[in-house]
């Protein structure tokens, strides 16, 4: 019985690692990952970040390419990172992600080998090689990676994959970055993490949420 809890308690804390993510822990927990996004939104309202006050701003209502491109660039200036968006339709999205990246760094959570951070809605998925741009399906979004990220970069990329429901059986479920849409505020670990991909690799190697980088085996 002893035997039985033990392993029970391992299950659900994932210190046997049947997911690939971090040990589950405040940080890591849904609770703590609400609560960690709800002190990001009261610590906007009190004294918000200029740059991302400005990310809101422009990213609601965009007036025209140059406009996105202008914010992008002030983000890149702001943090060093190179912050890309595969197509400006319904960017308003895209603000709430470029937040959350701003409270990680503010934090001392984000990765500091990582340069290069991509968002955009997304379609199709990797288990049949079609994840592609959404609004424009002829761009595959590793050919968007490889024409805007250096061959052997690691990049944070927040596009989701819808994957077809023939071909759900094929989602590994050890892996949740794979086969899975993502969520804006990139708050999980283990449900709907951002994807990471290595420039020139067509394949995604591993997960981002909540602060933490998980490179799948």
């Amino acid at each position: 019985m002893l035997k039985f809890i033990s392993k029970s308690v391992k299950y659900l804390l994932n210190a046997d690692g049947h997911i690939q993510a971090p040990k589950l822990c405040w940080r890591t927990s849904m609770v703590g990952s609400v609560f960690n996004d709800t002190a990001r939104m009261i610590s906007n309202l009190i004294k918000p970040n200029k740059v991302g006050k400005e990310l809101n701003r422009v990213l609601q209502d965009p007036k025209s390419p140059e406009d996105i491109k202008r914010v992008c660039e002030l983000f890149e200036k702001e943090t060093g990172i190179k912050f890309l968006i595969t197509h400006p339709k319904e960017s308003r999205c895209f603000a709430s992600t470029a937040n959350a990246i701003l409270w990680d760094i503010k934090k001392g959570y984000f990765p500091k080998n990582v340069k290069y951070f991509i968002t955009g809605h997304g379609g199709g998925t990797v288990l049949n090689n079609n994840w592609h741009v959404e609004y424009n399906n002829k761009v595959s979004i590793f050919d968007f990676i490889e024409q805007n990220v250096p061959k052997g970069e690691m990049v944070i990329v927040n596009c989701c994959e819808h994957t077809p429901p023939n071909l759900k059986s094929l989602i590994p479920k050890e892996k949740p970055a794979i086969g899975n849409p993502c969520i804006e505020n990139m708050g999980s670990s283990y449900h709907n993490p951002a994807k990471v991909v290595i420039s020139g690799r067509r394949e995604i190697i591993g997960g981002y949420g909540n602060g933490f980088l998980t490179l799948y085996k």
